[in-house]
C-alpha cells in the first residue's frame, strides 16, 4: 500500500480547485512516503512504556495535513 504517495498526488490534482479526499484503507501503508510499520508489542501494554505506542513514528502525516490546510 502506497497511501502516502497517493495522498500527495491527490493533493496535487485537487489543490487548484479545492475539495476533499476520502481514504479507506485495510492495511498499513508499507511503501513510499508515509510508510508505517506494525509497532504493537503486547509486552508494553499496561506498563509505563505503553504511551510510546501512541506517539507518531512518521512525521509525514502531520506535515501533510498542515500543507493541505
Amino acid at each position: 500500500s502506497a497511501m502516502g504517495s497517493a495522498l500527495r498526488e491527490g493533493h496535487k490534482l485537487i489543490s487548484p480547485v479545492g475539495g476533499k479526499i476520502t481514504v479507506l484503507s485495510a492495511s498499513l501503508p508499507s511503501v513510499g512516503y508515509g510508510k508505517l510499520e506494525m509497532r504493537e508489542d503486547r509486552k508494553l501494554l499496561s506498563t509505563s512504556r505503553e504511551s510510546k505506542l501512541f506517539q507518531t513514528s512518521n512525521s509525514f502525516y502531520k506535515s501533510f495535513t498542515i500543507k493541505c490546510s
